[in-house]
C-alpha cells in the first residue's frame, strides 16, 4: 500500500514502503504543532528533547556532549578503551564511594589534584603538574616529567624517576632506587631505607656554590651523621677519597681501642713512674747533710729527716692521684679521632731511622725534615702534637706508623720539667729524653735562642713532669747567627782594648795578626766560647754513687715507700691495679735503681742532683 495505515501495515516491502521523502529536503516530525525531531536531507538527527535508550548505543564516530554525563547511575563499569582527554579546567569531581578503574596508560596534560588516597598498581606517567594533598601509594615504577609536589605522606615501594622539579611537603618513604633529574625540594621528612647516591656531572671554582653536589642550609646546624652500634676506629663517620683510594677519614675511636694504643700505654706508664720519681726527693731527704759518696745518717738527723720525707709521700701520692684523673679525663673525652677542640696546626714528619716512638708533648729535634729525640744537631726544635685541629702531609698508606703529628703553629702542652712561669722561653732538656726546661727571658744565654721550641702560656709547680700549655711558632732562630756575630764583635773590642791598656801600663805585649777570638797557641778564647752556652740539666751525680747511696739508705727508703704505698690506699688507688705501680712495691730499692738509668727521666734526675747539690751548700 502507498498509504501508511495508523493500525500498523502489513506484507511491507522496504524498497518500496517507507516512511519519509524521496526528494533532497528535511523530514520533519510535530507533536503539538512543534517541532520535535528533524532528519535533515543529510541524515543528520536533531532531537529538541531529551533521547533515551533502553538498551545498548553504538556511536560510530564522535559523541559531543554539551551537558553533564551521569554513568552507571544504576549500575555496572564504564570502560574507556582510548585516549581520554579532559580539556576544561573546572574539576571533575568523584562520589566518595565511587572509584575509577584506568586499565591503560592515564595521560595527564596539565594538573592533578588527589584529595584522598591514591593506589596505582601499574606505571605513572606525568608530564605536568601533580599535587597530591593526601597519601599517594605507589608499588610500580613512578616516572615524573614535570613538577611533582606531595603536601601529605608518600610512600614508594619501587623506583622514583623524576625529570622535572619535585617539591615534597611531608614525609616521603622511598624503599626503592630514586632518579632525580631535576630540581627535588621537600618541606617535610623525607626518608631513605636504601643507598643515597648523588651522581651530578658538576665542575667549577670552590667558591661556586652551583657546583657542589650537595649543599645544607637554612637552619643554625649543620649535618648529623650517627653510626650504627659502636663508635670504634672500624666506623668511619666521614671518609674522604679520591680515584686513588682514601685519602682522610673522621673515624671514631671507643675506650677499649684508646686503652690498646701505644701513646695510651706510654702515657700511663710516664706518669706512674713520673709520680714515683719523688722517691728522688725521698733519696735525697735521706742523704742531706752527708757527701753522697759516703752518707751516714744520724739517729737525731734521721728524725728530722723522716718527717720531711712524710711530706714528700704525700705529694707523691698527690701527683699519682693528678695522674689518675687525667687518664679519667682522657678516657671519657675519647670519641673521634679528629677533634675541634684542639688548638694547633700540625703535619705529619717522618722519623729517623731507629727512632721510638713518640707521645704528645714530647720536644723533637728536626733535620732535613726528619724526627729525632736527640736535639744537639737539630735544624729546628718543634713539639709532638696531641690532637691539631689541622693535619696536613697525610702519610701514604701504611706509613703512618713512621711518622708523628707535630705542631708547628698554635698551642701545645709540651713535657717540662721544673717550675714554670706565664711568658717563660721553653727549650730542650739537652738530654735527648722529649723533657723541656723554662727559662725566664732575663736568664736566656746567646745559644738557648735558637732553641727556642715556644712560650709557656701556662705557669706550673716545681714538679718531676709539668704538661704546660705553649705557644709555639716563634722563629727566634734568625736572629741568633747576628746575635752571634754582634756579641764576638763586642767580645774581640774588649779583648782589644784590654790588650792596649795592658801594653800601656806595661804589663803585656802588644797583640797582633791573631783572628778575633783566638789566642797564641790556636786555643779558642773562653769568652767567644761561653756566647754559644746553653742552658741544660743533667746529672753531675754518677749512678755508681747513687746506687752505693741508696744500698745504705735500704731500710729507710723500704719504710718510706710501704708508708706511700699505704697513702695511696686510704685514697681509694689500689696500686695492684697498675703494673706499674705493683712492680715498683715489689722491689723499690731495685726500682729506684732502675729509673735513675731510664733515658727518659734524665731530666728529672738531673732537677734532682742539683737539689741535692744546692742541699749541700
Amino acid at each position: 500500500s502507498q498509504n501508511w495505515s495508523l493500525y500498523g501495515n502489513m506484507r511491507t516491502l522496504a524498497t518500496r514502503d517507507f516512511f519519509g521523502t524521496t526528494d533532497y529536503v528535511d523530514l520533519v516530525m510535530i507533536t503539538n504543532n512543534i517541532e520535535r525531531l528533524r532528519i535533515t536531507r543529510d541524515g543528520d538527527i536533531n532531537i529538541a528533547n531529551s533521547l533515551k535508550v533502553g538498551k545498548d548505543v553504538e556511536v560510530g564516530n564522535d559523541l559531543t556532549v554539551k551537558q553533564d554525563v551521569f554513568l552507571n547511575t544504576v549500575g555496572g563499569a564504564t570502560t574507556i578503551n582510548g585516549i581520554t582527554n579532559i580539556t576544561n579546567t573546572t574539576q571533575s569531581t568523584l562520589p566518595t564511594n565511587g572509584a575509577l578503574i584506568v586499565a591503560g596508560g592515564v595521560g595527564i596534560g596539565k594538573n592533578l589534584n588527589v584529595g584522598g588516597n591514591t593506589d596505582l598498581d601499574g606505571t605513572l606517567n606525568v608530564n605536568g603538574n601533580t599535587d597530591l594533598d593526601g597519601t599517594l601509594n605507589t608499588d610500580g615504577a613512578t616516572t615524573l616529567k614535570s613538577t611533582l609536589s606531595v603536601d601529605g605522606a608518600t610512600d614508594l615501594n619501587s623506583t622514583l624517576n623524576a625529570d622535572g622539579a619535585t617539591t615534597l611537603k611531608s614525609t616521603v618513604a622511598v624503599d626503592g632506587a630514586t632518579d632525580l633529574n631535576s630540581t627535588l625540594n621537600v618541606d617535610g621528612v623525607t626518608t631513605h631505607n636504601a643507598k643515597v647516591i648523588i651522581n651530578a656531572a658538576l665542575n667549577g671554582a670552590d667558591s661556586d656554590n652551583s657546583v657542589y653536589p650537595l649543599h645544607v642550609k637554612g637552619s643554625n646546624q649543620g649535618i648529623v651523621i650517627e653510626v650504627t652500634g659502636s663508635r670504634d676506629n672500624s666506623n668511619n663517620f666521614a671518609t674522604f677519597r679520591d680515584a686513588s683510594g682514601i685519602q682522610g677519614r673522621i673515624e671514631g675511636q671507643t675506650l677499649t681501642e684508646l686503652k690498646a694504643t701505644s701513646e695510651y700505654k706510654t702515657q700511663v706508664a710516664l706518669f706512674t713512674l713520673q709520680g714515683i720519681s719523688l722517691a728522688a726527693d725521698i733519696i735525697g731527704l735521706a742523704a742531706e747533710g752527708a757527701a753522697l759518696i759516703a752518707a751516714v745518717i744520724t739517729a737525731p738527723a734521721a728524725v728530722g729527716v723522716a718527717a720531711q720525707a712524710a711530706a714528700v709521700i704525700l705529694e707523691a701520692a698527690s701527683f699519682i692521684t693528678e695522674a689518675a684523673t687525667w687518664t679519667s679525663n682522657i678516657e671519657n673525652s675519647s670519641g673521634v679521632a679528629y677533634e675541634s677542640g684542639a688548638g694547633d696546626y700540625a703535619e705529619w714528619l717522618e722519623r729517623g731511622k731507629a727512632e721510638q716512638d713518640m707521645v704528645f708533648g714530647q720536644i723533637v729535634g728536626v733535620r732535613g725534615g726528619k724526627l729525632s729525640l736527640r736535639t744537639d744537631q737539630a735544624d729546628h726544635y718543634m713539639a709532638v702534637s696531641k690532637s691539631p685541629i689541622v693535619l696536613g702531609n697525610m702519610p701514604v698508606a701504611n706509613r703512618e706508623k713512621d711518622f708523628e703529628k707535630v705542631a708547628f703553629m698554635g698551642q701545645v702542652p709540651v713535657r717540662v720539667v721544673g717550675k714554670v712561669a706565664i711568658g717563660d722561653y721553653i727549650i730542650p732538656s739537652g738530654n735527648h729524653d722529649g723533657m723541656g726546661l723554662a727559662v725566664h727571658p732575663a736568664e736566656m744565654k746567646l745559644g738557648d735562642y735558637a732553641r727556642i721550641v715556644g712560650v709557656s702560656w701556662q705557669e706550673a709547680k716545681d714538679a718531676p713532669l709539668n704538661l704546660v700549655n705553649v705557644a709555639v711558632g716563634i722563629n727566634a732562630n734568625d736572629l741568633t747567627s747576628k746575635m752571634v756575630a754582634m756579641s764576638q764583635k763586642m767580645d774581640s773590642l774588649s779583648q782589644k782594648t784590654d790588650n792596649i791598656l795592658a801594653f800601656l801600663q806595661g804589663k803585656a805585649p802588644l797583640q797582633t795578626g791573631n783572628a778575633v777570638g783566638v789566642v797564641p797557641g790556636g786555643k779558642v778564647d773562653k769568652g767567644i766560647a761561653s756566647a754559644q752556652a746553653q742552658t741544660t740539666l743533667a746529672k753531675t751525680i754518677s749512678d755508681a754513687d747513687f746506687d752505693r747511696t741508696i744500698d745504705k739508705l735500704s731500710p729507710q727508703l723500704t719504710q718510706y715507700f710501704g708508708d706511700a704505698k699505704n697513702q695511696l690506699i686510704a685514697k681509694g688507688i689500689d696500686p695492684n691495679a697498675n703494673p706499674y705501680l705493683a712492680e715498683f712495691f715489689k722491689d723499690p730499692i731495685t726500682s729506684v735503681k732502675q729509673l735513675r738509668r731510664d733515658p727518659t727521666m734524665s731530666t728529672q734526675w738531673g732537677r734532682f742532683d742539683q737539689q741535692l747539690q744546692k742541699n749541700k751548700k
